[in-house]
C-alpha cells in the first residue's frame, strides 16, 4: 500500500485487490481510535471509581464568562465523525493497549470493558447523548448536553467520552460570538439604514482560515460562524456543512485582490495601471455573470502603498471604467475599497488632532514620496476615506438622515476587527451620520481562533451515579470557587416563559415540577446510532434573531 495521504485516482482504486483496499481503509481508521481520543488519565478511572459502579451521568454547561448566552453547534459533526457506528475493534483495542502500557509504564488498560463493547455491542458505544437543538441560543449557566452510559459494565465510558465532547466549547463560542455581532448590526441597521435587512447576512465576512491552528479547526469554526453569516473565505467549512448538515452551499465570496497581487504590477508608480488592468479584466470576465445578488463585487485591498491616493486620485481617474458600467445582463460592478492597516476609525472617518501622532509621519511621506502639498495631505487625513468617497463619487441621504455611498462603491474593513472594534466604529458612524450598511467587516483570528474554553467557562461534570443499583446525586462544590459548583442529580432544561416565568432554566432532581416538566434536551445519540439529525437550514432558523433581542444590545 502507498503510504501517503494523497487521493488515489479511480483507475488506481479499480486496479487494487480487496486486500489492498482494506489496508487503505484500516490505515485511515488508525488515525481515529476512539479509545485514545481522551485525556490519558481517564483510562485509569476504572481502577479508582467505586466498586459496582453502573452508571455515570454527566452534563455540559457554560458556567458564565463574557457572553450571556451560548449556542450548541457541530455536535452532529462530532457524533458522525467520531462517535456513531462501529468505533471499537480488536485491532484498535490492542493498538490502544500497547500505547497505554508504554505511556504509563505499566498495564493499567481496561481491556475488559473494551472487549465487552466489541463482543456485546458489535463495537458500537453504549451511550445516550441528549442535547438542546443545534443553533438555539441558551442562557449561560444552564445544561445544554447530557451523556450517560447505557450498559452497567461500561460506567467509565461516560468520562472517557467527555474529552471529545468538550471540544464543542470552540464552535459553541464562535457561534455565540458571531451572533452577538449580528445583533449589533441589526441594532445599527435599524437606526441608520434603509438597505434590505437580509444584507446583514453578508456584513461580517470570515477571513479566519489562515489564523486557525489546523485544517479541522478551520472547518469546524468557520461552519459555526456561518450559522449567522453567509460570507466566508474558508471553503473547507462549506464542505463540512455539505457533508454533515445537508447544505450544498452555505457561504459565498467575491473576487478580491491581496497585497501580493497589487505589488506584482510593480511599485507605487504602477498602481494606477494595476487598478485599470484589474478592473478591465474583471469586466471582461464578468460579461455573462448573472449573480442572484444582482451585482458583481470586486474587492481591492487599497493600502499597499497610499490608500488616500487610491480613493482621492486613482479611482476617480478610473471612474468611467466602472461607474455606470453593466454587463450583458445589465448587472453593474461594485468596487469595494479595503483598508488593511492603521487605526481603523482614523482612516475611515478622519483624524483632525494628528500633530503628535503617527498621522504626522503620513503627511511627511505623502509630501516627500507622492508630491502632495502639506495642505492637501493634511486635508485628506482629516477627511478620512468615507468623506473622500462621498466627495468624489457622490452620495445620497436616506429616510433616516444618514449618508449613503454611491451604489457602485463600497468599503470593507478587514484589519483589527472584533466585537469591540465594530461597536466603536458604529458609534462613530452614528456621530458622522453615515449609514452603517456602507461598511462591511472582514474578521480573521478574532472570529475563529482567538477564543478559549474560559471565555464561556465550559465544563462537563458528573451529577448522578448508580452504584450497585442505588442512585446517588453527586456535586462538585469547591470552597475556593463557588462559580465552579456543579448541578446535581438528573437534569432537565425547561422553558418557563409566561407570566412570572423565569425563561429558560435548568431543573434538577427534586426541584418543584421536575417530574412533569417538558425537557428541551432532545435525544440525539443512542447505542451507536445518531437518532436526531438537523439540516443547516434548521440550525440557522434556530439561531435567527428577532428584532426585540437587539433593543438592549
Amino acid at each position: 500500500m502507498k503510504k501517503h495521504f494523497g487521493d488515489y485516482t479511480d483507475q488506481e482504486l479499480k486496479a487494487m485487490s480487496v486486500e489492498e483496499l482494506v489496508a487503505i481503509i484500516k490505515y485511515t481508521q488508525e488515525e481515529d481510535n476512539f479509545i485514545i481520543m481522551s485525556d490519558s488519565y481517564k483510562l485509569t478511572h476504572h481502577l479508582l471509581a467505586p466498586e459496582k459502579i453502573e452508571e455515570v451521568y454527566s452534563y455540559m454547561e457554560p458556567r458564565g464568562g463574557e457572553m450571556n448566552y451560548t449556542i450548541l453547534c457541530l455536535l452532529q459533526y462530532y457524533i458522525k465523525k467520531h462517535i456513531a457506528g462501529v468505533r471499537i475493534t480488536p485491532e484498535k483495542i490492542e493498538a490502544a493497549r500497547a500505547k497505554a502500557i508504554a505511556h504509563f509504564g505499566f498495564d493499567c488498560f481496561n481491556d475488559k470493558m473494551w472487549y465487552h463493547i466489541w463482543e456485546q455491542h458489535g463495537g458500537k458505544l453504549p451511550l445516550e447523548i441528549k442535547a438542546v437543538p443545534e443553533g438555539l441560543p441558551i442562557p449561560v449557566k444552564n445544561v445544554i448536553l447530557t451523556i450517560r452510559n447505557t450498559d452497567k459494565k461500561c460506567a467509565p465510558l461516560t468520562n472517557i467520552t467527555e474529552t471529545l465532547l468538550m471540544k464543542l466549547w470552540a464552535p459553541n463560542t464562535v457561534a455565540a460570538y458571531s451572533r452577538i455581532i449580528k445583533e449589533l448590526m441589526y441594532k445599527y441597521h435599524a437606526l441608520s439604514s434603509d438597505a434590505p435587512q437580509w444584507l446583514i447576512d453578508f456584513m461580517h465576512h470570515d477571513f479566519g482560515y489562515r489564523g486557525t491552528s489546523s485544517e479541522e479547526s478551520a472547518r469546524i469554526l468557520s461552519a459555526a460562524a456561518m450559522i449567522n453569516f453567509k460570507g466566508t473565505d474558508t471553503m473547507g467549512g462549506l464542505v463540512l456543512i455539505d457533508k454533515y448538515y445537508n447544505e450544498p452551499m452555505a457561504g459565498f465570496s467575491v473576487i478580491a485582490s491581496e497585497h501580493s497581487v497589487m505589488c506584482s504590477y510593480g511599485g507605487k508608480n504602477e498602481e494606477l495601471e494595476a487598478y485599470r488592468t484589474i478592473i478591465k479584466r474583471v469586466k471582461k470576465l464578468a460579461a455573462e455573470f448573472n449573480p442572484l445578488s444582482g451585482i458583481i463585487i470586486l474587492s481591492l485591498v487599497s493600502d499597499t502603498f497610499n490608500i488616500y491616493r487610491v480613493v482621492n486620485n486613482i479611482l476617480p481617474e478610473l471612474e468611467k471604467e466602472f461607474i455606470g458600467w453593466t454587463n450583458n445582463h445589465g448587472i453593474p460592478i461594485k468596487i469595494v475599497i479595503r483598508p488593511d492597516s492603521g487605526n481603523a476609525i482614523d482612516v475611515l472617518f478622519g483624524e483632525k488632532d494628528y500633530k503628535n501622532t503617527s498621522e504626522n509621519d503620513i503627511v511627511k511621506r505623502m509630501v516627500s514620496e507622492y508630491g502632495e502639498t502639506e495642505a492637501n495631505a493634511t486635508a485628506l487625513i482629516e477627511k478620512g476615506i468615507f468623506r473622500i468617497l462621498f466627495e468624489k463619487f457622490g452620495s445620497t441621504i436616506n429616510s433616516k438622515g444618514f449618508e449613503v455611498l454611491h451604489p457602485q462603491i463600497g468599503v470593507l474593513q478587514g484589519d483589527g476587527v472584533s466585537l469591540k472594534s465594530i461597536e466603536k466604529i458604529y458609534i462613530r458612524m452614528m456621530s458622522e451620520k453615515i449609514d452603517s450598511m456602507n461598511l462591511v467587516f472582514g474578521s480573521g483570528g478574532k472570529l475563529l481562533q482567538a477564543h478559549d474554553r474560559d471565555e464561556q467557562k465550559y465544563a462537563i461534570k458528573a451529577t448522578h451515579v448508580i452504584i450497585d443499583g442505588k442512585g446517588v446525586n453527586v456535586q462538585k462544590d469547591p470552597i475556593t470557587d463557588s462559580g465552579k459548583r456543579s448541578k446535581k442529580g438528573y437534569l432537565k432544561l425547561v422553558n418557563e416563559d409566561g407570566d412570572g416565568g423565569r425563561g429558560i432554566v435548568t431543573l434538577q432532581t427534586g426541584d418543584p415540577g421536575f417530574d412533569d416538566a417538558v425537557d428541551m434536551l432532545v435525544p440525539v445519540f443512542l447505542d451507536g446510532e445518531l437518532i436526531k439529525e438537523y439540516t443547516f437550514a434548521e440550525i440557522r432558523a434556530n439561531a435567527a434573531i428577532s428584532i426585540p433581542e437587539t433593543a438592549n444590545v
